[in-house]
């Protein structure tokens, strides 16, 4: 969370994966759907390529509106920062979760989750 690079803005496909298995700006535009960092650009200010490759949209989840992405999730985040600073070392996964939609069977984005474990994973058991 150190450092001062600034936010790039410079959303963009991720031609690291196939064709088939990438999001493009298309498809977000119209949509309803904000695009939604899972590794926040806020805890990139420490390096030029992290604050830029947080923009590819394979850091993306869609979120439904913009008030949830720019209000609820950029909260949470700001607290994820705090608790961080605060207890020195935190690991986070975060992810959206899919459901099937009962009416066309598609599977949509329902909802995210996200979890946190204080201390080194060295002492973590499998």
């Amino acid at each position: 969370m150190k450092g001062t690079i600034p936010r790039t803005e410079d959303f963009r496909v991720d031609h690291d994966l196939s064709q088939g298995s990438r999001s493009k700006l298309k498809d977000y535009k119209g949509s309803g759907f904000d695009r939604g960092h899972l590794a926040p650009a806020g805890a990139m200010k420490w390096d030029d390529r992290a604050m830029s490759e947080s923009f590819l949209l394979s850091n993306m989840a869609p979120q439904v509106g913009s008030s949830f992405n720019r209000h609820i999730w950029k909260s949470l985040e700001g607290k994820v920062r705090k608790w961080t600073k605060k207890k020195g070392e935190l690991y986070v996964v975060t992810g959206p979760v899919y459901v099937r939609n009962h009416s066309n069977s598609k599977k949509i984005n329902s909802c995210y989750s996200q979890s946190f474990l204080q201390g080194n994973l060295r002492s973590c058991k499998s």
